[in-house]
């Protein structure tokens, strides 16, 4: 069965329960007139619960890293020959919709508001993107340049829920996003 269909049908069931628990209430409470008030709340509710659903549709279940392991990870340098790219999303829009990040058009992490990612890349010109399918926002992208042993950090968030659009900034103080990424649940890159 098409995912699609699976939560319109799961959405639907609540609604319903919903609907006929809120029916029950105002029978037992003596209410003439709330069905009609029991069924429009019941599919409002539905509608709501299918949205969230959707929403959420796309997210993958990245592993979280222990406090210990984060700072190990942030405190090392990176491999011979590469940099790194840490991307911090925070922020409380669209916080549970998974944020795609990319460097060089691959997918390499989903972070979920608050989070963070440390992602190991080879030296030289790169393309760091963010997305989010699911907001039906336009990915925001950067050209960096990224030195061997260096590590560069990136703030990413989402602007609106109405019209969504997505920022990508660099962090220009280093220290400061030092310890931003260090309070900042770190997840691992995806493999």
């Amino acid at each position: 069965m098409p995912k699609t269909i699976r939560m319109i049908m799961i959405a639907a069931l609540i609604g319903g329960l919903l609907a006929l628990v809120l029916g029950l209430i105002t029978a037992v409470a003596g209410v003439t007139d709330g069905t009609g008030i029991a069924v429009f709340t019941g599919g409002c509710f539905a509608v709501l619960c299918y949205l969230s659903m959707r929403g959420m549709a796309g997210n993958v279940n990245a592993r979280r890293l222990s406090p210990a392991e984060q700072t190990a990870l942030l405190a090392a340098p990176p491999p011979p020959g590469k940099g790194a790219v840490v991307v911090i999303r925070r922020g409380f829009v669209g916080r549970k919709m998974g944020m795609d990040v990319a460097l060089d058009g691959q997918r390499v992490a989903q972070l979920k508001s608050p989070a963070c990612v440390r992602i190991p890349a080879p030296a030289g010109p790169r393309e760091l993107s963010v997305a989010m399918p699911a907001a039906k926002a336009a990915p925001a992208a950067v050209a960096v340049n990224i030195a061997a042993g260096d590590t560069l950090f990136f703030e990413a968030g989402l602007k609106s829920a109405l019209k969504p659009s997505l920022t990508l900034a660099t962090v220009p103080d280093p220290a400061a996003a030092q310890r931003l990424a260090e309070q900042t649940p770190m997840v691992a890159a995806l493999a």
